[in-house]
């Protein structure tokens, strides 16, 4: 996806969270959400001036959405997310008491009501890794917030939403709408 988001005229910059790509160390949720902190807040120092996306996709949306919360930025992109940790565990393990087994919680559902900045979010209808329901599940709990959006692609699966046009003509729409909201 970074590659992708290159064409927008973007410069991106990505993170393996631990035990992910070349990255190692201990996972504990909280440890993790403090790398994103200081990649992110590594990244502003030198584009300070600049407006800064944070973009998160399946896993990555659960730390993209508390790191939205927390930092100020002018937009947030969710690709194949999920409510929260929990729901994903009862949609593999809907007959064990999954809330009290899991080690991370992951909770975008409560970051999100917390984010300012717009928010897009984009599922397939036919994602067999994190549920469709899950994303619309997100998304409700934004109610009452105008700056999220939500677009659905239909057949989309969890790894080729990027193949469809509505994908690229909503996620181009997104960032024009986001760098014009905030006049740069």
């Amino acid at each position: 996806m970074a590659e992708e988001l290159t064409t927008y005229g973007f410069d991106v910059v990505a993170m393996d969270f631990r035990k992910y790509g070349l990255s190692h160390g201990p996972q504990r949720e909280s440890w993790m959400h403090k790398d994103a902190e200081m990649m992110f807040d590594h990244v502003c120092e030198d584009y300070a001036t600049l407006p800064v996306v944070i973009y998160g996709r399946s896993l990555g949306t659960g730390f993209a959405t508390r790191l939205a919360a927390r930092r100020r930025v002018s937009g947030l992109v969710l690709e194949t997310p999920f409510s929260n940790m929990a729901d994903v565990a009862r949609f593999y393990l809907p007959m064990l008491p999954v809330k009290w087994l899991l080690r991370y919680r992951f909770r975008s559902d409560f970051f999100l009501q917390k984010v300012e900045c717009p928010v897009l979010i984009l599922h397939g209808t036919k994602d067999m890794v994190v549920p469709y329901r899950l994303a619309l599940k997100l998304f409700q709990a934004a109610e009452g917030k105008a700056e999220v959006q939500m677009t659905t692609i239909v057949g989309g699966k969890h790894g080729n939403l990027s193949g469809y046009p509505l994908f690229r003509e909503k996620l181009a729409a997104f960032f024009d709408s986001v760098f014009i909201f905030k006049g740069t």
